[in-house]
């Protein structure tokens, strides 16, 4: 208590200041002192808590907040008491929680917030001294340089981090982006002094030619030479389509000027193509953009990311077929073949566009159709779509999106006969890929005995697969209930035994029967199935019992992992209680 009383003793200059300039009353100050004595009170106990700092810390806030709105400006040292005092409960909490990262990028926001410039510069350096690999906190100091104007330190962050977190996306999009602001700052000077910039040597004044070399090195970073350079970088040290799509985003986003866009757009296409030029997503970046350009070239890029309307949005969709078209030529691998049939359901369906659009659109996609092999069954009539998948489903026999199409040709056209044969031959073609195929059928009219002889023959085909043997029998427990003598006749997992113990439960099973699935249940998973079983016992008046079997237990499993997982389950039923 004698750290408590230290405490108290160091408000009352300012609690007696507020008093005398009738900013808080006798009662209040009385009130104030009670609750920060409760307060810590709580952060001197042995074991203390982080929320007790942040819940102090929020009081305080507050606090400070009503003081702010009851006087305007005095020159009083209640002004910074309150202020001072929320950065030493931050402190506080820091000597206990270093590691808490969350707790230093508080930290880091409220005296941001109470604008603390110098204070945030040395929580930022602390920080990263503590967790140097920690993206969020390179982030924040280089933004705090940057909002005081000191882009070289900001940098100088930016690449530091990079050096120990080459992987993380976020860390090199912000130094692009850092790049891109720099730009822009220098384009607006050079703007603000009469200074432009000229684009076409025929256009130059022999004065301009004789630019130094200062000034001509100005020119080529305001070309976006330096953000070229940090694209480079990013793509040579971390060569995956996540990055490619966040540089994306933020170049096509960013407000910068259609010369300069255009020139780092078609640099970053140029580093896709090379990179991942057969990647799926590095696809639809560059469909993309053919789809939201004015023009004809490869990687055009565009003034904004809003789509072009009327005959433009149409020569964009021919210029993203054709490009399709070509990459497939060169490569009919499963996934490209999704990408294109994903395009022709994007922008060839009736939400998509007006009427019109739509059917200049399939003219134009339909002229390639010999070359789309998952989509072109959805663009026609059900008849044509049944011959076509027939066809598709002989050259792509492992792709389940052809037989999916197939089967609902069929399912509506009414084909019952030939719809089960379909649905055998899709599921020993894809087996065991993909589970939609396999479950397909289940969600058919049957009537009760249909649905349980499909779901057997499905888990006698199945056996070869656990995962897939586990998603069926899963759906045979949740649909024909749970007996164990009926699921005794399958090769059962834990996570089956689990389901139908739960479902017993939820349907207020007799104890035999629950004793009965717990028995086969440990044989699977011991330690889920003695603890589940020694909580029922527990919830339904047979402590001692549910105590026994614990104790008996702990010889068969980890007795640390089971003492463990027992404690859980006293305290949330004592909570409870």
């Amino acid at each position: 208590m004698e750290r408590v009383q230290f405490q108290q003793e160091q408000m009352l200059d300012e609690l007696k200041d507020l008093v005398e300039k009738k900013v808080f009353t006798v009662a209040e100050t009385k009130q104030i002192m009670k609750q920060r004595s409760t307060f810590e009170a709580t952060l001197v106990r042995r074991i203390a808590k982080k929320s007790d700092f942040l819940r102090y810390a929020s009081y305080e806030m507050g606090l400070e907040h009503l003081r702010r709105k009851r006087v305007e400006r005095l020159t009083t040292i209640s002004d910074f008491a309150l202020v001072r005092r929320q950065f030493h409960i931050f402190e506080r909490a820091l000597k206990r929680f270093k590691s808490d990262v969350g707790l230093w990028i508080e930290y880091i926001q409220v005296a941001k917030n109470e604008g603390a410039r110098s204070l945030v510069g040395r929580i930022t350096a602390r920080a990263l001294q503590l967790h140097p690999n920690v993206p969020a906190l390179y982030i924040l100091a280089a933004s705090h340089e940057l909002a005081h104007l000191s882009p070289s330190t900001a940098r100088t962050l930016l690449q530091r981090g990079i050096r120990l977190n080459a992987d993380n996306v976020e860390m090199w999009t912000e130094y692009v982006k850092m790049e891109l602001g720099f730009i822009e700052s220098l384009r607006r000077r050079w703007d603000l002094l009469g200074i432009s910039k000229v684009e076409t040597e025929s256009d130059m004044d022999p004065e301009i030619v004789k630019l130094d070399q200062e000034e001509a090195a100005r020119t080529h970073v305001l070309d976006g030479i330096i953000v070229k350079a940090v694209l480079d970088s990013a793509v040579k040290a971390l060569p995956q389509i996540e990055l490619f799509e966040s540089l994306n985003q933020l170049l096509t986003t960013y407000p910068s000027p259609p010369f300069l866009r255009q020139s780092l757009v078609i640099h970053l296409d140029l580093l896709l193509r090379s990179t991942l030029p057969r990647h799926p997503r590095a696809i639809k970046i560059l469909y993309t953009r053919l789809l939201t350009s004015t023009c004809d070239t490869v990687s055009p890029a565009p003034s904004s990311n809003a789509v072009p309307q009327g005959q433009a949005l149409i020569q964009g969709i021919q210029r993203a077929n054709e490009f399709l078209i070509s990459i497939l030529s060169e490569s009919q691998e499963e996934p490209l073949c999704q990408v294109y049939a994903q395009f022709v359901l994007d922008w060839c369906l009736p939400g998509t566009l007006t009427p019109a659009q739509v059917e200049l659109a399939i003219f134009v996609v339909c002229s390639h159709q010999a070359d789309d092999r998952g989509s072109a069954q959805r663009s026609c009539s059900t008849c044509q779509s049944l011959d076509t998948a027939r066809r598709y489903t002989s050259r792509a026999k492992d792709c389940a999106a052809v037989w999916l199409a197939r089967l609902d040709a069929l399912d509506a056209l009414g084909e019952t006969v030939e719809m089960e044969k379909v649905w055998h031959e899709a599921r020993q073609s894809v087996f065991p890929n993909d589970v939609k195929v396999w479950m397909w059928g289940l969600s058919k009219p049957f009537n009760q005995d249909k649905r349980l002889n499909v779901y057997e023959n499905l888990l006698n085909e199945s056996i070869g697969d656990p995962a897939l043997y586990e998603e069926l029998l899963l759906g045979y427990v949740t649909t024909f209930g749970s007996k164990p003598e009926a699921l005794r006749r399958f090769l059962c997992t834990g996570k089956v035994w689990q389901k139908t113990f739960q479902m017993q439960v939820e349907t207020g099973g007799k104890e035999q029967v629950l004793r009965e699935i717990y028995e086969s249940w440990r044989k699977q998973d011991m330690i889920e199935a003695t603890i589940t079983w020694a909580e029922w016992l527990l919830n339904n008046g047979k402590g001692k019992e549910a105590s026994e079997l614990i104790v008996r237990s702990k010889g068969s499993v980890g007795e640390k992992e089971m003492e463990a997982r027992w404690v859980r389950v006293l305290g949330l039923d004592n909570g409870s209680n």
